[in-house]
């Protein structure tokens, strides 16, 4: 079920990305490249260490907080991902 919602979370950044129009480029590269990181935690579930696992996520609570005022939607989905992220032990 967490990987389905995880999915799902996920589809919804990538629509908010495509919606926001006010997203510099070196924003979007970075949310493109979390994003990256998190379908290859995915793919490569327990291949990864617990450290590859904590930088990924710190990445998207950084993002989440630089959104906070200008994108608070994509703010309250980057804060979602991480949410889903540690509910599957990741």
């Amino acid at each position: 079920m967490a990987d389905s919602e995880l999915k799902e979370h996920l589809e919804s950044l990538h629509c908010e990305l495509i919606n926001a129009k006010t997203i510099d480029r070196d924003t979007h590269k970075l949310l493109k490249e979390i994003s990256e990181d998190v379908h290859k935690l995915l793919a490569h579930q327990g291949k990864y260490t617990s450290e590859h696992h904590a930088t990924i996520k710190e990445r998207l609570e950084e993002s989440s907080r630089h959104f906070d005022v200008s994108h608070p939607q994509l703010a309250a989905t980057l804060r979602t991902v991480v949410h889903t992220l540690n509910n599957m032990g990741i």
